[in-house]
């Protein structure tokens, strides 16, 4: 049998390459998580979560403010509807009326809840209103969409695609009701500090 070819590992020493990465003990596939999950473990991963019920009109808007720092924020977006929604994403809002503040969880509960993230949440009777508080005129709208279909039926949505968030910047995520009933929104996002 051939030597096995060796590595050098961080600290200086040679290994073999089955040293280096963990495998399954029963077909010896290699064990890997992808990077969102492995933000997780490094407690790098936060997630403010919560729903309420809507009249027809009715606006909830979550203020998110990233911080002017070196971390960067990956942002994902999740909310389920049980009637008709339209959704908005718009960065470089503006708060005229803070919000209610939410402690953003830290997903790996072994670390504090340190994010640098400010998540508010704040609830208007309509659009006009939330504009007042929350204003979107001159902001981006860069995910927007509809969720459920007509009074009766209600929605999912999952913002599969990851938004890196711009630094020092105010992003609103919005949910407007169309036809009243409750709705169930997560924000999710990882902070790290690029190596480049």
């Amino acid at each position: 049998m051939p030597d096995k070819v060796k590595f050098y590992g961080k600290d200086g020493k040679l290994y073999a390459l089955d040293e280096l990465l963990p495998q399954d003990g029963i077909t010896n596939a290699l064990c890997v998580i992808d990077s969102t999950h492995h933000e997780i473990h490094a407690g790098c991963s936060y997630v403010v979560k919560g729903f309420t019920d809507l009249a027809t009109n009715a606006v909830i808007d979550a203020q998110i403010t990233t911080p002017d720092s070196t971390k960067i924020s990956h942002l994902f977006a999740h909310f389920t509807t049980e009637t008709e929604y339209q959704y908005y994403i718009y960065e470089g809002a503006s708060i005229v009326t803070p919000g209610m503040a939410q402690t953003p969880r830290n997903r790996n509960r072994n670390y504090p809840d340190n994010s640098t993230v400010v998540v508010s949440t704040i609830e208007n009777d309509t659009v006009v209103l939330a504009d007042v508080d929350t204003p979107t005129v001159g902001a981006e709208s860069i995910f927007p969409g509809i969720t459920g279909a007509g009074k009766k039926a209600g929605g999912e949505e999952r913002a599969e695609e990851e938004f890196v968030l711009k630094r020092n910047t105010i992003y609103c995520f919005r949910l407007v009701c169309i036809s009243a009933g409750w709705a169930d929104f997560e924000i999710n996002w990882y902070e790290h500090t690029n190596l480049e």
